[in-house]
């Protein structure tokens, strides 16, 4: 069959397989597409065999590709066995615990205050996505996200804690003192952020939007902050984002109540018991804090 296959090409034909989408399964190896793509094609071509039949619905395994997957999948099954039994053997030097940046950060000072007088914890901040995958690998303990988050080798603890989403519109448009609704600037651009950053809350605001009757022109959103906010103030575009970061001033915005747009719901992942208890625990902190 040719040269042999390493164990990261392995795990990207398991999960090509699995998700038999290439969007998805890029997603999940956290690399864009087009060189998951071209990977595939590479290790059909080494191999002389075709692994996947592409068409408009999707991706199909071959007969051949099903014989490669039976042959990899044990090897792939013993790697994740080796390392989950290599970790539980190594003592993790601090607590770890994931805080998304989905919500403005100034929120977490009396939380993070009191998780370190409690047990000082390392905090690791990124996007709830990102967070999810450290917490299905181990490496995060706990962490908390911003919902909905489909959960994927976790499992998900709602928080009594939302925030109001407000429109970050530019002052040089002559914004209202309320945006009744989001249809009123279906004629304004809009910043919206890729679907990699959080396919599940991403897909829940696309029906949000349909049911406003939203459908503007969409430019990505760039993913510092400081970047976001000097191009609302330019007139370049408005934006959706938490109360929390309304917190950062920023000359030339409004910040626009919108009626029908629901508040982005808080939680808190984990994956085993030890997670369990430090998510219950940090909860606990949160609800009396607020």
């Amino acid at each position: 069959m040719g040269d042999y296959m390493d164990l990261r090409e392995m795990q990207a034909v398991a999960i090509v397989a699995e998700e038999l989408n290439m969007r998805r399964a890029a997603e999940r190896l956290h690399i864009s597409q087009p060189p998951l793509s071209r990977k595939i094609n590479a290790i059909e071509e080494r191999l002389g065999i075709r692994l996947f039949i592409r068409h408009s619905r999707g991706l199909e395994l071959t007969p051949a590709g099903g014989e490669v997957l039976g042959i990899i999948s044990p090897l792939l099954v013993m790697q994740e066995d080796a390392q989950r039994k290599l970790k539980s053997l190594a003592k993790p030097a601090c607590t770890v615990i994931g805080l998304t940046t989905a919500f403005e950060q100034g929120i977490y000072g009396p939380f993070m205050q009191k998780m370190t007088e409690l047990c000082r914890p390392i905090f690791k901040r990124a996007s709830s996505i990102q967070l999810a995958n450290g917490v299905a690998k181990g490496d995060i303990l706990a962490a908390v996200v911003a919902l909905p988050l489909a959960a994927k080798g976790f499992s998900v603890m709602a928080m009594q804690y939302a925030e109001p989403m407000l429109a970050f519109v530019p002052d040089c448009w002559s914004p209202p003192s309320v945006l009744a609704n989001l249809h009123d600037y279906n004629d304004r651009p809009f910043f919206w952020p890729c679907a990699a950053r959080n396919p599940d809350w991403h897909q829940w605001m696309r029906g949000v939007f349909k049911m406003a009757a939203f459908s503007p022109t969409m430019l990505e959103e760039p993913e510092e902050h400081d970047v976001l906010l000097a191009r609302i103030a330019a007139g370049e575009a408005f934006a959706i984002m938490p109360k929390s970061f309304a917190a950062i001033r920023r000359a030339g915005i409004s910040c626009l109540p919108v009626g029908d747009l629901p508040p982005l719901a808080m939680g808190m992942i984990y994956r085993d018991v030890a997670g369990e208890e430090l998510a219950r625990r940090c909860s606990h902190i949160w609800r009396r804090d607020w």
